[in-house]
């Protein structure tokens, strides 16, 4: 599935950013197809791409349809499905890619068709809310998570083998340690705290 939303007036995406990056794909490249499970609208993510430099060789290929997307088209595509990419031009496709937590205010952009699908289509809605960076007590404090709690390259469920983690505290939002990685987290609403970034 892909949609292409209204263009955020004033240019400005409404909901909260995790990333953006610039992605390039050269002449003759070819993508391996894949799914990007942690960026879903179940998972209330979304992952928008504002096409920079393309040709009509560069393409998209997600549902049993092809897109080639062009510059200066705002779209969303359910990157949770199997895709892959292909540039046979002789030109490089570029894109923004930008993720961000799903809102409302998002929503709004995408087509009234979309907007009006039954209520078992299943997306979590971000709300914004005032940033408490009120530290919680008792840290450091040590935890067992799940192995794939961190792992957002792939969409395993949160049961099995258990690893020792820890919540520690830095100048203005927690820390997360699992295995190797520190992850910082910041307030996403009252006792709530997310990924930053």
């Amino acid at each position: 599935m892909s949609r292409r939303p209204r263009a955020p007036p004033g240019g400005s995406i409404p909901a909260p950013l995790n990333a953006a990056r610039l992605i390039a794909l050269g002449p003759n490249a070819v993508g391996e197809r894949h799914c990007d499970p942690k960026y879903s609208l179940a998972r209330g993510c979304a992952r928008l791409h504002i096409p920079l430099t393309t040709n009509a060789d560069a393409v998209l290929h997600l549902d049993g349809t092809e897109h080639t997307w062009q510059p200066g088209e705002f779209w969303y595509g359910d990157l949770y499905r199997e895709h892959a990419v292909r540039n046979l031009g002789t030109t490089t496709r570029v894109h923004d890619v930008i993720d961000v937590l799903f809102t409302i205010e998002l929503a709004a952009l995408f087509p009234p068709a979309w907007q009006e699908q039954p209520a078992d289509a299943y997306a979590l809605i971000n709300h914004p809310t005032p940033l408490d960076r009120t530290l919680p007590d008792r840290l450091p404090h040590a935890l067992h998570l799940p192995a794939g709690f961190t792992d957002f390259g792939r969409d395993e469920p949160l049961d099995g083998d258990l690893m020792p983690a820890r919540l520690d505290e830095a100048t203005d939002h927690l820390t997360l340690t699992i295995a190797e990685p520190t992850f910082a987290l910041l307030p996403a609403g009252p006792g709530e705290w997310r990924f930053r970034g």
